[in-house]
């Protein structure tokens, strides 16, 4: 007997039984046919893989509402490079454990983190010092911080002076700092998540006891830790040239209390640079190094290659035909900040106008043209330079 062809098609069956098994076979390719096309039509969202990938982007949206909430800077941390974790539900019947000192320096938070991850980066905006001469200053500051709704967010750090003490309250022995209303107002901002702090003796608040000086900022620096840099300090002789040794001497006290505490030190100095060069070199030990002030010279630029500082971008350079351009291309990419400079100074075409967290667009925006570089990219750079420059202990 020849084996079957596996080819062939046997014929149908005869009568009734066929008929049903015709019927039958019909059904099972409609409804086949039925499932395939809901198949076709069901929203990715409803398959298994679906499922997975909203999951997926749905503890990404959470994530976005931690590092950009009300609430973003405190207690979250990025662990997963891809795809942060949710913070655990609260519960409302378990007693609330006592909160932990903060350590010195950076608080912990994923703020921070966020500044050097590529997906979150380029939504926030960092500003290295933004120099405050006045309680509205400062004030102005926080509430434009808080008022914002959406990205880029500001991550700024506002700069004070202390004020010097008289020598009658020193003898009294109180608290050198309780009538400092610009520092008290400082210290009430930083409640702002996206705020933290500079303070220092300045050239111009020369303190009549560097002891006293020392147990001030000592004290501050260990009870407020978002306070994280020292300045802006530095020498100002033609304002007080019969001060400048004391002068000298606050700034060496300062750059020893930041090495301590592994600090930042933002500088600034007028037409007083080979007496800033001679603190720094004398010094015994010496913090990260930030330069506020615009480069004027070849002489500051030597200055600031030579201890590699990091230096400001401020809205000086937004400036047509900015003439300093050159010495802001040799910086290395890795060293450049972007920061508000001070309080009086907004850039180019807001004459007149205060100083607003809002201006650093325009800054950013003349950067990207002075050193050839994207604003994406330039972005990054300078906010990721800002969390290494804070993520490095002395």
């Amino acid at each position: 007997m020849a084996p079957e062809n596996p080819n062939s098609k046997k014929a149908p069956p005869k009568g009734l039984g066929g008929f049903f098994k015709q019927l039958t076979d019909s059904i099972d390719d409609v409804v086949n046919e039925v499932k395939s096309d809901i198949k076709a039509m069901t929203p990715p969202s409803d398959t298994e893989d679906g499922k997975k990938a909203a999951q997926l982007a749905a503890k990404h949206n959470a994530t976005m509402g931690i590092v950009f909430g009300s609430k973003a800077g405190v207690g979250e941390e990025i662990i997963d490079s891809d795809v942060p974790p949710l913070p655990p539900e609260p519960d409302a019947n378990r007693p609330e454990a006592p909160s932990k000192p903060q350590p010195l320096g950076l608080p912990p938070g994923n703020l921070w983190e966020a500044l050097t991850h590529p997906q979150f980066s380029t939504r926030m905006r960092t500003d290295a010092c933004y120099h405050a001469l006045t309680m509205a200053d400062i004030e102005g500051y926080r509430r434009a911080v808080a008022a914002e709704s959406a990205a880029p967010f500001t991550m700024g750090i506002v700069g004070i002076v202390l004020q010097a003490p008289l020598e009658e309250e020193l003898e009294e022995g109180g608290s050198v700092v309780a009538e400092d209303m610009l520092l008290l107002t400082l210290l009430k901002a930083l409640d702002e998540p996206r705020v933290y702090g500079a303070i220092g003796a300045g050239p111009r608040q020369v303190w009549p006891s560097m002891d006293a000086l020392d147990e001030a900022l000592t004290n501050l620096l260990n009870s407020n830790p978002k306070l994280i840099a020292l300045g802006p300090i530095g020498i100002d002789e033609p304002f007080a040239p019969y001060k400048l040794e004391a002068q000298k001497e606050q700034l060496a006290v300062q750059l020893d209390i930041a090495a301590d505490f592994g600090l930042p030190v933002i500088l600034t100095h007028r037409q007083s640079l080979q007496h800033m060069a001679d603190v720094l070199a004398q010094a015994e030990q010496l913090p990260q190094l930030i330069w506020l002030d615009v480069i004027a010279n070849e002489e500051e630029a030597a200055l600031i290659a030579k201890y590699t500082m990091f230096t400001a971008l401020r809205p000086e350079i937004t400036t047509p035909d900015f003439p300093q351009s050159h010495f802001y291309r040799n910086v290395p990419p890795e060293k450049r900040l972007l920061a508000s400079g001070s309080a009086l100074v907004a850039p180019h075409g807001f004459s007149g106008h205060f100083n607003q967290p809002k201006f650093l667009k325009n800054t950013i925006e003349s950067a990207t043209r002075m050193l050839f570089a994207p604003e994406r990219d330039l972005t990054f750079s300078t906010n990721a330079n800002l969390a290494k420059l804070f993520q490095t202990k002395g």
